[in-house]
């Protein structure tokens, strides 16, 4: 619950907003905290537990027990993820495999991704331009340090592609320790290199690297990529993929067979 307070600035007292325990005694805080951290560790070491195990039997994934998947999720068939990684209200493609210790919020992930491990979506940002404080109390209703001196939030705290923080393409590899910031869409066949701090969008198939984030190179030639945005293989079924796995060598040869005059790729 939440309870008004005071404080005083210059004189003018202000009202604001603190979360606090709602009148509840010492004993029964003490109480209430237990209940709460048996809820959680019921959760964490049953429920979860179970989750995966069913979906790992429904879709054919593998999830490791100790992930912690936070409703509302959505998983593909053939995904795996990794020990320890936090997901909520993140939607994740078939065959996409996600490391250790990650945690995406609000997250939606492709076909054939490959993230490895301390991978980080921040899903809120503060103001870097003409605002004169960083603190949210200047702009921001939700009293994130228990307090506010405005009426009304007058900055896009959380920015969004689509509906969630980051939208992740489809056969995009991120390597360990990326931190990519909140608002922002990584495009199809691209790369993030280990450590990189994602600030700005990231164009299909151009690998990235560095902090802040800057393009590289791009990982083909021009019309090889164009080639690779019309044919989706992503969207192929199992057998298709299982009988033209080994074209996946080289594109070139994949275009000899499949881009010619006529084909509808």
């Amino acid at each position: 619950m939440r309870v008004l307070w005071i404080v005083q600035n210059g004189g003018n007292y202000k009202k604001g907003i603190i979360k606090g325990t709602g009148g509840l005694s010492r004993k029964e805080g003490s109480l209430m905290g237990a209940f709460r951290f048996l809820l959680r560790k019921g959760y964490e070491y049953v429920f979860m537990p179970l989750y995966a195990a069913y979906l790992n039997k429904k879709n054919h994934c593998s999830i490791e027990g100790d992930a912690i998947v936070k409703q509302p999720c959505s998983f593909a068939k053939k995904c795996a993820v990794g020990s320890r990684t936090y997901l909520k209200n993140t939607v994740i493609g078939e065959g996409t495999y996600i490391g250790r210790y990650n945690e995406l919020v609000s997250t939606k992930i492709g076909k054939y991704c490959c993230l490895a491990s301390h991978i980080i979506v921040v899903n809120a940002t503060h103001p870097i331009r003409d605002y004169v404080s960083f603190h949210p109390a200047f702009y921001s209703t939700r009293c994130q340090a228990g307090f506010t001196f405005v009426k009304e939030t007058c900055f896009q705290e959380f920015p969004t592609v689509d509906g969630y923080s980051c939208v992740i393409g489809n056969d995009v590899w991120i390597g360990e320790n990326v931190t990519i910031i909140s608002g922002i869409r990584i495009g199809d066949g691209a790369m993030i290199a280990a450590g990189a701090v994602v600030t700005k969008d990231v164009e299909p198939y151009t690998i990235v690297g560095g902090v802040p984030a800057q393009a590289i190179r791009k990982r083909f030639k021009d019309s090889d990529i164009e080639f690779l945005k019309r044919f989706q293989w992503w969207d192929r079924d199992d057998s298709w993929l299982y009988a033209n796995a080994e074209l996946f060598k080289s594109i070139e040869v994949l275009r000899e067979k499949y881009d010619y005059p006529g084909n509808e790729v």
